[in-house]
């Protein structure tokens, strides 16, 4: 184990015939910072397939990620596989697709240019700043994001592979005032944008001109935008004309499961505070339980102030849910009055209001240079 990443291999004869990677990672919910272990790399030898190779390294993996404390674990993974370990779909995927000739052409006053390595912490500056509160945005450090990519870097570890390149934007002092990284090398029309950033919005011109420029430079017809519908660059880009996709999977693809379910609910408190305060059941008060298949967990709800109950005797309102279900609430991904409606999950009606106001719906969002 190095300071980021765990291996977990299986051996058969000291041949490695299955494993993985645990990436430690922080991300955000809401406002909160939580822990987590990232599933990836997960594969076994062609040779050694269907004898549960794969199934022992991630109870391994499952072993490994509580033993460490993780409030929660990510993979990104395939179709009607890893259920089977709890993990449930709770990050959406989202496109925004535009016409390379509908974009400007005009950066008013900026200039682009290749990424380099002194780019890096200004890259990071600004994504820090567009998603302190994007719920499960990875919390990039110097230790954990130690990079920018290069003008062109070749990547094959996730969904979109390929060659990308990074341009960012410059004012005339050389102040960093937005970037953009897509994929460069597709066979098809289509230039696709995996991550953006800006310092304010009267960059959104220059902005839009960049992705123009890359996509014309490359002879693309198409630009197809990954981020959330709710970013203020993608609204802002409505005035060009583009259709927005966003997929609700009902498995595989941006997973999440519970590791340490009172740890990440504590953490989750004065998030939790400030939704309550910013509804209009700010003055409820109450105490609710969360009755998980891995356990309760108790929420005192007083003076405007939402905490781990200490003592859970007496408890009103008892939501019986099992966690990947509750994991779903907790990055917005399910409603939490559309869950009730499953036959495993009981909100009673009363409490449904407060339940809903402590977890709304959102669009929780991890970008592709994150994912593993």
């Amino acid at each position: 184990m190095d300071e980021h990443t765990t291996h977990i291999e299986l051996l058969l004869d000291d041949a490695v015939v299955s494993g993985l990677r645990i990436f430690h990672r922080d991300m955000r919910i809401g406002s909160a910072a939580v822990t987590f272990g990232g599933i990836g790399w997960v594969e076994t030898d062609e040779a050694f397939r269907k004898r549960g190779f794969a199934r022992r390294t991630l109870e391994e993996a499952q072993r490994y990620c509580t033993e460490m404390g993780f409030d929660v674990a990510v993979l990104f993974g395939i179709e009607d596989f890893y259920e089977r370990w709890g993990y449930a779909p709770a990050i959406p995927g989202h496109t925004v697709d535009l016409q390379t000739t509908d974009l400007p052409e005009s950066m008013h006053g900026l200039r682009a240019e290749g990424a380099t390595g002194t780019h890096r912490n200004a890259i990071r500056d600004v994504y820090s700043a567009l998603n302190r509160t994007r719920s499960c945005s990875a919390i990039r450090s110097e230790g954990v994001w130690p990079y920018v990519r290069p003008t062109e870097h070749t990547r094959g570890d996730v969904g979109l592979c390929g060659h990308f390149a990074t341009e960012v934007l410059l004012n005339d002092a050389e102040d960093l005032r937005g970037y953009v990284s897509a994929v460069v090398d597709r066979d098809d029309d289509c230039l696709p944008v995996l991550e953006y950033g800006y310092t304010e919005g009267s960059v959104f011109a220059g902005l839009a001109a960049l992705i123009g420029r890359m996509a014309r430079e490359r002879s693309r017809d198409r630009v197809a935008i990954e981020a959330p519908p709710d970013e203020p660059f993608i609204e802002y880009l409505r005035g060009y004309g583009c259709s927005v996709l966003t997929t609700y999977q009902r498995t595989g693809s941006g997973m999440l499961r519970i590791i340490s379910l009172e740890p990440l609910v504590t953490k989750l408190c004065p998030e939790l505070t400030k939704r309550l305060r910013r509804s209009p059941l700010a003055d409820w008060g109450g105490d609710v339980v969360l009755e998980t298949d891995m356990g309760n967990v108790g929420l005192s709800i007083r003076d405007r102030q939402v905490t781990v109950a200490s003592d859970r005797a007496g408890l009103a309102h008892t939501v019986a849910i099992p966690q990947n279900k509750l994991v779903q609430a907790i990055t917005g991904f399910r409603d939490v009055a559309t869950l009730a409606l499953d036959e495993d999950v009981h909100c009673p009606p009363e409490a449904l209001d407060v339940v809903r106001a402590l977890f709304p719906t959102g669009h929780p969002y991890m970008w592709w240079d994150d994912r593993f």
